[in-house]
């Protein structure tokens, strides 16, 4: 019976030895519902994402920094493998030359203009945005910097927190903030703004997200998690997981 005990603890070893080890990943701040900071513990889409693909392939595992995280520091720490995966982030040339975007879509987000509710205007494009000359908040980093400078609009990006922008743009700091749908209700809702601030109905843009990984990364490992959010795509999983934040709003 003890050598029994001592084969059963001997192979226990050696299995967590040569185990993956767990894929280090940072919640991005001012994105909600993305990474929602306001429960503990941290929820929102991207860890209701990791906990399915963890459920889909127990080999692969996730160690979740939850302190919120500069989408600046995010990029780094993935272009230089101090994090070996970021969660749902749009397609920049940037980021497709420093990591490994996966090839399965986790969703799509349509991006809007957020403005103060006694605001009227419509703005159905970027050549209007730009014409009106108007000052547009968007959050630190994101991908949605470049786009909005190559079509000629002013952007300030000096803050990746959300109530920060939201502040600017109720003070007359900033007329408009760009965010995404999904994130500007929630904004809104989270930080008891219904009534002084908006989203403007029209859809400016619409875009994929998408599952990075660092380039430092086992490739044997870059297939697993591919295939894994096959399998959560194809069973209806990762819309499920949309949807479920899309239905509070």
């Amino acid at each position: 019976m003890l050598k029994l005990k001592w084969i059963s603890l001997c192979y226990l070893l050696c299995a967590a030895a040569f185990a993956d080890p767990p894929l280090r990943i940072a919640a991005q701040e001012g994105v909600s519902p993305k990474f929602i900071f306001l429960s503990n513990p941290l929820t929102g889409q991207c860890p209701d994402i990791l906990r399915a693909i963890e459920k889909i392939d127990p080999s692969i595992r996730f160690d979740l920094d939850i302190r919120p995280t500069p989408m600046a520091r995010v990029e780094y720490g993935l272009f230089t493998g101090g994090l070996d995966a970021a969660c749902a982030l749009l397609e920049t040339t940037k980021r497709s030359e420093g990591a490994l975007r996966l090839a399965t879509p986790l969703y799509f987000v349509q991006e809007k203009l957020l403005a103060r509710s006694d605001d009227k205007v419509r703005v159905k494009s970027f050549n209007e945005l730009a014409a009106l000359g108007a000052l547009v908040a968007t959050p630190s980093g994101a991908a949605y910097v470049q786009r909005l400078k190559a079509n000629g609009i002013a952007v300030d990006d000096s803050s990746g927190d959300s109530l920060v922008n939201l502040k600017k743009v109720l003070s007359k700091r900033v007329r408009f903030f760009y965010i995404s749908e999904l994130s500007g209700l929630y904004a809104i809702k989270a930080n008891h703004f219904e009534g002084q601030l908006q989203l403007l109905p029209d859809v400016l843009h619409q875009e994929a997200m998408y599952f990075w990984l660092s380039k430092k990364v086992p490739p044997a490992m870059v297939v697993k998690v591919e295939n894994a959010l096959k399998q959560l795509q194809n069973n209806g999983e990762l819309q499920r997981i949309f949807r479920s934040y899309q239905d509070d709003f």
